[in-house]
Formats: C-alpha cells, sequence, structure tokens
C-alpha cells in the first residue's frame, strides 16, 4: 500500500486491494487483467518542469546557513475525531499528513501512556482512553509515527502542512 499512488497517480495505474476479501480481490485482479492498454504516466512532480520547481525551492527558500531550520512555520497541528487518522485528518483541510514533524509535536511525557498495549500505540501522539479516561500520550518510538494508523479509542494529534498540488514536496 501506498497512500502516494493511491492519492496521486490514482487508476488504472495503482489499485489498492485487500487480501481479506477474496471476492473484492479476484473482482479487482479481473478488471486489472481484462484493461485494454493505457498510455505511460508520468506524475508532474517526477517530471522534468516538476524537479526544476522543487530545486527553485529548496534553493530560494531555504536558509542552509541557520544552524537550526525551523520548520515550525510550515506546521500545522491538527486534532482528529474518534478512530480517524492523520492522513484524513489533513487531507479534510486540503493539507497533507506530514511524517517529519511528529518529533515537532511530540513533547508531553506521560508515565500513565506506558500502560497502553503495544498494537495501540501506532496510534500515538494522541488523545487515549486509559483506565477510564482519556490521556494525552507521547510516542516514545520514533520508528513508529504513523499518518495512517487509527484506533476505536482514540483522537488522533495531527502534524499538517500546506502543499501544491502536483508538487508535494513544496510548501
Amino acid at each position: 500500500q501506498n497512500s502516494y499512488c493511491d492519492e496521486y497517480i490514482g487508476i488504472p495505474y495503482v489499485y489498492t486491494l485487500s487480501i481479506d476479501d477474496e471476492k473484492y480481490l479476484r473482482e479487482k485482479l479481473n478488471i486489472i487483467k481484462n484493461q485494454s492498454l493505457f498510455p505511460t504516466y508520468l506524475s508532474h512532480e517526477f517530471s522534468l518542469i516538476g524537479m526544476l520547481e522543487r530545486m527553485n525551492f529548496f534553493m530560494t527558500k531555504q536558509n542552509l546557513c541557520e544552524i537550526n531550520y525551523s520548520k515550525n512555520k510550515n506546521l500545522v497541528i491538527l486534532y482528529g475525531k474518534k478512530n480517524q487518522d492523520c492522513q484524513t485528518v489533513c487531507k479534510e483541510k486540503e493539507m497533507i499528513c506530514e511524517h517529519n514533524f511528529f518529533n515537532l509535536i511530540n513533547t508531553f511525557p506521560n508515565k500513565e501512556c506506558l500502560k497502553l498495549e503495544n498494537d495501540k500505540k501506532l496510534v500515538l501522539p494522541a488523545h487515549i482512553f486509559i483506565d477510564d479516561h482519556y490521556m494525552t500520550c507521547p510516542q516514545t518510538e520514533k520508528l513508529h509515527y504513523s499518518c495512517v494508523d487509527k484506533y476505536i479509542e482514540a483522537y488522533r494529534i495531527c502534524p499538517c502542512r500546506k502543499y501544491i498540488k502536483g508538487n508535494i514536496a513544496i510548501y
């Protein structure tokens, strides 16, 4: 699964399939198998012009001499609804979830959060239900930051940013 491909390229070039539903899987595979040929596709972002736009952005907008380059000005913190992932939360506001910004919002220590089971920790940072009440819990494992995880008893805290359609690296 690749949310970038689903969102910005899409059918007929990209299909997201669930291997848990055999009937659905067979239907989609038959559709793919019976497709007529279609032209190759290169998204604007990966074209020569798209690359030049990104280079121009990075050369003109970033101060590489600044020791602590602050990404904070591009960070927009949004709060999800119950059982909603950050990708959806950000998309509703026409933004994208910026994985690299999780470390900027993951700053509230809470020892009560250590009680969480491992499978529930993937939604952190979030407001999550523990011992009959909601608590704000950080993500203690940086490799577990995720824009797509959700949990029925959690309200995600999401690091979002604006982007330019067709070239999501530019903000």
